[in-house]
């Protein structure tokens, strides 16, 4: 086999390859693909099957770009084309030649679209499934990856990876080029919506049609996303404040959606920001079944509460006087609870006007009275107002969002030798007690492990530094998982309420005033060995 070009490295393949690869994503799951045209997309057809929305990004980047359907699909051999909306990437390059055993290659790597980037591997075996030939090559390909460019070493596309389970082993398979060409000469013109063959009620032709018009009325109906049979047919757009809107059969605006189906019952879901509906249509012959959608706010009892709880754990800054364009107004009804975006003034501490906003990012505003139990302005506590009374009856509160303190960070969790089942501390006193351990200097040690223990003496391990001075523990700081380190500020000793002792590289048990217990392990100073042992009872 004869290769030409200029072979190349696998960093020069990652810094001329990987910005024609993508991180396609479904409501069912994720892959891998690559542009084979500036504007198509190829990865496997089980990354989209019965998906009924696509998106994908340019690998290791974040912004989505809207999948409008696909213009080729072979099921039998796993590949499709995808039409992608407002993305434009860099073709690979098809190569001439075909794959062939032995043969030196690169294959995309994407985990779950982090950290993606070409492997180097070698094609290492054949194999026949359903009539069609697959090439298995042996290089890593994490899960994430079905879909993805197999290169041979100049670069050039030679075939495309899926992952499979043949006969209870896990392969890592190649369609050839040869199966991808045949669909690159078949594609359509228009791209084929991922839901449209889900909605016919037979597998032959269907030769009766009706049609039904789903249109909204009321105010503020914002976006409201429809699905038939579970799949996404399309979205009723629109914003219609203070008047009704009710379209006549088949007409179609930007507050209904009209379309034709096989005749059937279709179960259907509707989805807004405010209010979810669900029904049951039946489409008949030549004729137009009308759904009317009324919009309402969707009342949520979990809506308030959650937030409540979540300022009571976190606690927020004071709020102060100005206008604030990010609040959650939570109107009651009874001990449920719906909550609306909008924006508040503040004067003298102090809820002073209140505006609702709408889904097109216009407001409203709240043009009642309100004041609190006591008949005066309502004050502001903790970030959440208290209970705020109408003339009309309504009673609301308002979250400032804004001022939530963060959430608190992390420990970095310790890792373990993965050989071993039990518990951490478990794990790693039993090396500790096999290898032994070196003398432990006085000084910063960088790298300890701080086993907590709960009553049931159930370990976890988060990763940290200790200090000794005259042989005793002076400090002991733990690790968090952006890398910094917060000092243990609460008084420490052992059981007997002084310094705590090291034994073999490990503390006996330190306890708390706050009731913490836990032990140090210092695993710098692990005896060597040239690696963990599988762990043996």
């Amino acid at each position: 086999m004869s290769f030409t070009g200029r072979t190349q490295n696998a960093s020069e393949v990652n810094r001329t390859r990987l910005n024609s690869t993508v991180t396609v994503t479904t409501d069912k799951g994720i892959g891998s693909g690559f542009f084979i045209e500036p504007s198509l997309i190829v990865t496997n057809y089980h990354v989209i099957e019965g998906a009924t929305r696509a998106t994908c990004n340019l690998s290791n980047k974040v912004v989505e770009y809207d999948i409008l359907g696909y213009v080729a699909k072979d099921e039998q051999t796993d590949l499709v084309i995808l039409k992608v909306k407002g993305l434009k990437g860099s073709p690979v390059p098809i190569a001439s030649e075909e794959i062939g055993i032995d043969q030196g290659v690169f294959a995309f790597d994407n985990p779950f679209n982090e950290n993606a980037k070409f492997n180097s591997g070698t094609v290492s075996g054949e194999r026949i499934i359903n009539e069609h030939t697959f090439f298995e090559i042996k290089t890593t390909v994490a899960p994430g990856s079905s879909g993805g460019p197999l290169l041979n070493i100049d670069g050039e596309l030679i075939g495309v990876t899926v992952m499979s389970i043949v006969e209870g082993e896990k392969l890592n398979l190649v369609v050839p080029n040869s199966k991808l060409q045949g669909l690159l000469s078949d594609k359509k013109m228009n791209p084929v919506p991922l839901y449209q063959a889900s909605l016919s009620k037979s597998e032959q032709e269907p030769s009766e049609f009706g049609s039904v018009v789903f249109h909204v009325n009321d105010k503020n109906i914002g976006v409201v996303d429809l699905f038939l049979e579970d799949r996404f047919v399309g979205s009723i757009k629109g914003h219609y404040p203070k008047k009704h809107f009710i379209p006549e059969c088949g007409e179609t605006n930007s507050a209904c959606l009209s379309f034709e189906l096989p005749v059937g019952s279709y179960d259907y879901v509707a989805k807004s920001k405010v209010k979810t509906w669900t029904g049951t249509i039946d489409v008949a012959k030549d004729n137009c079944d009308k759904v009317n959608l009324k919009v309402q706010y969707k009342h949520d009892p979990g809506c308030f509460n959650t937030l409540e709880k979540i300022f009571e754990g976190r606690g927020a800054y004071p709020v102060p006087d100005e206008w604030h364009r990010n609040v959650v107004i939570s109107f009651f009804e009874g001990v449920d609870s719906y909550c609306i975006s909008g924006k508040v003034r503040v004067e003298d501490g102090t809820i002073a006007s209140v505006f609702l906003q709408y889904n097109d990012n216009t407001y409203d505003s709240y043009d009642h009275k309100f004041f609190n139990v006591d008949n005066q302005p309502p004050t502001i506590s903790n970030g959440i107002s208290e209970m705020i009374y109408s003339d009309n009856g309504e009673e609301f509160r308002i979250v400032f969002i804004d001022y939530l303190k963060p959430e608190p960070k992390k420990y970095k969790i310790a890792s373990v030798p993965l050989s071993c089942p039990l518990d951490c501390y478990t794990c790693m006193s039993y090396e500790f007690e096999m290898r032994g351990s070196t003398r432990i200097e006085d000084g910063m040690h960088r790298n300890v492990i701080v086993s907590f223990f709960d009553y049931d003496m159930n370990s976890t391990c988060v990763s940290g530094k200790a200090r000794l001075e005259n042989g005793e523990i002076v400090s002991i700081f733990l690790q968090y998982i952006d890398g910094t380190y917060e000092l243990m500020e609460t008084k420490f000793f052992n059981e007997n309420k002084r310094t705590p002792e090291i034994d073999n590289g490990i503390t006996e048990m330190i306890h708390t005033a706050k009731g913490e217990m836990f032990k140090i392990i210092f695993i710098d100073n692990l005896n060597p060995d040239q690696s963990f042992r599988y762990w043996r009872p």
